[in-house]
């Protein structure tokens, strides 16, 4: 964790952003969210030095600004749904916001939403179930079979995985 601090005093000091990273051993960017933080709330190193740090990290960070947590879809359910006549990722995408948004919870957008649906298929696609039937496969493939298939996403299309 940065040290608000000295990040505060090197500043007041007329330190420049880069010197005062290296001298904190953190990145430049948090300097700067820092002293961007610090000027929003009007928290200079004449006020800052007389309080813990544990005030002065709570009063640039307190703890109702943290990073929002996004409710995770299940995607095991939502790649049975995808099997489904009609059923679509936008329309799967549009039930998990409602879903979100009924309990209060943050949903991902569209495209994180796709890009972790997309991870998962790879996954399951590529990956065998379980440890019997990865060396069913291989044997098949070593006796000259068709191995493990998957169908190409866009074509429909069944190709070999070997």
């Amino acid at each position: 964790m940065a040290n608000y601090r000295e990040i505060l005093r090197l500043h007041s000091l007329g330190i420049s952003n880069k010197q005062v990273s290296a001298a904190c051993h953190c990145s430049r960017t948090t300097v700067i969210d820092v002293l961007k933080r610090a000027t929003e709330i009007s928290l200079e190193w004449g006020s800052a030095k007389d309080l813990s740090d544990k005030e002065i990290t709570d009063r640039l960070f307190p703890p109702g600004l943290q990073k929002p947590c996004y409710k995770m879809p299940d995607y095991s359910q939502i790649h049975k749904e995808m099997g489904k006549n009609g059923v679509t990722l936008s329309l799967l995408w549009a039930e998990y916001c409602s879903q979100c948004r009924e309990t209060g919870e943050l949903p991902y957008q569209s495209t994180q939403f796709n890009k972790y649906y997309r991870d998962y298929a790879k996954r399951v696609f590529l990956e065998p179930p379980d440890r019997s039937t990865e060396s069913h496969w291989r044997a098949e493939i070593r006796a000259g079979g068709a191995g493990p298939r998957a169908i190409e996403a866009n074509t429909n299309i069944k190709s070999h995985l070997s």
